[in-house]
């Protein structure tokens, strides 16, 4: 495995989404590890698909000064919060009735909407796509529902929230379950974290320990007593990073600084055997359409991404992922790259 050079060289520059928004730092950080596959899940930001109902209870919160735990993950950067292209004229329609419902102020409603949730979502256009797996929901006679089942079909039905009853009713979607959608998740994250945290101050210590003994030797008096004090701190930092089993985790940390793949997938092991299991979309089947292949990709990436890293992640020929990109505008390119919806 190669590490970015976002993650050997900290004067890289900090891609930006097409918006202008600056990745946070988990993202930041997960770029620095990214694999030539995402089927591993580490440092992963969760994807998340909404509907209109979703929105509307998320708008209520802020309004009754209630903590909104899917906001307050996407501030984090454990969740990225996508929806539709025509939900979020429906969550405006839908205001007004809301207030009324709920014994609201309208503008209160309106102003929440604008500054407090809106600004947090992804746009996807999903305009031009065809697939059957829609069959079902237009037998029902729900077409305004057809951009969230699009982006389940992108994402997933375990990864797409709805209170809309067709959309639960065909399995397009399911409900908001905090211990999966946001406990799970964070819990996982911050396992990542630690790990990340770890690895840097592990060879910083390794480094102080070798420099502070060689130079223990070689000066006397004071200095080399201050060398011994570097030393053993140093060592009681090692081993405060192991966690849980230290024999396994501590393999885990060395081995992955020294970049190889496979201590990837041991930590992801160590993690999961801990109880920090999270929904896991992995990449579709190699004869699913080229689109859904990449909106997953980009969906899953923590940055926005270069055609040829698409095409390396999506294990497809570049001329086919430059192609595909460029027709439909669910794939939207910013500055740095391709990201999946506007932002």
């Amino acid at each position: 495995m190669t590490l970015s050079p976002a993650l050997t060289d900290p004067s890289t520059r900090v891609r930006l989404w097409a918006g202008g928004h600056k990745a946070t730092l988990v993202e930041r950080i997960a770029f620095a590890y990214m694999l030539p596959t995402l089927a591993v899940p580490y440092l992963r930001v969760l994807p998340l698909a909404l509907d209109a109902s979703m929105l509307l209870n998320q708008v209520t919160y802020v309004v009754r000064k209630r903590q909104s735990g899917l906001l307050a993950a996407a501030d984090l950067g454990v969740v990225r919060l996508f929806v539709g292209e025509t939900v979020c004229a429906e969550v405006e329609r839908n205001l007004v009735a809301r207030a009324v419902s709920g014994r609201l102020d309208a503008h209160d409603l309106f102003d929440a909407w604008r500054t407090e949730v809106s600004p947090r979502l992804r746009i996807v256009d999903t305009t031009g796509i065809q697939s059957g797996a829609l069959d079902r929901l237009f037998a029902r006679g729900a077409p305004s529902d057809r951009p969230t089942a699009i982006l389940s079909v992108a994402l997933g039905a375990q990864l797409t929230i709805a209170d809309d009853r067709d959309l639960l009713d065909e399995r397009y979607a399911v409900r908001f379950t905090a211990a999966v959608h946001l406990v799970a998740p964070r819990q996982a994250m911050l396992f990542d974290l630690r790990v990340h945290y770890g690895l840097v101050l592990s060879a910083e210590s390794v480094r102080a320990l070798a420099t502070a003994v060689g130079q223990a030797f070689a000066q006397p008096g004071r200095t080399r007593a201050i060398a011994v004090v570097v030393g053993l701190a140093a060592l009681g930092v090692l081993a405060i990073l192991i966690v849980r089993d230290p024999q396994r985790a501590h393999q885990t940390m060395l081995e992955l600084a020294g970049g190889t793949g496979r201590a990837i997938e041991e930590l992801v092991g160590f993690r999961v055997s801990a109880g920090r299991a999270t929904p896991q979309p992995l990449l579709p089947s190699i004869d699913a359409p080229q689109w859904l292949r990449l909106a997953r990709v980009l969906a899953l990436a923590p940055a926005s991404l270069t055609v040829e890293e698409v095409a390396s992640l999506a294990a497809a020929p570049r001329e086919e992922c430059a192609a595909t990109l460029g027709t439909y505008p669910l794939f939207v390119e910013g500055p740095d790259g391709w990201q999946l919806g506007e932002w």
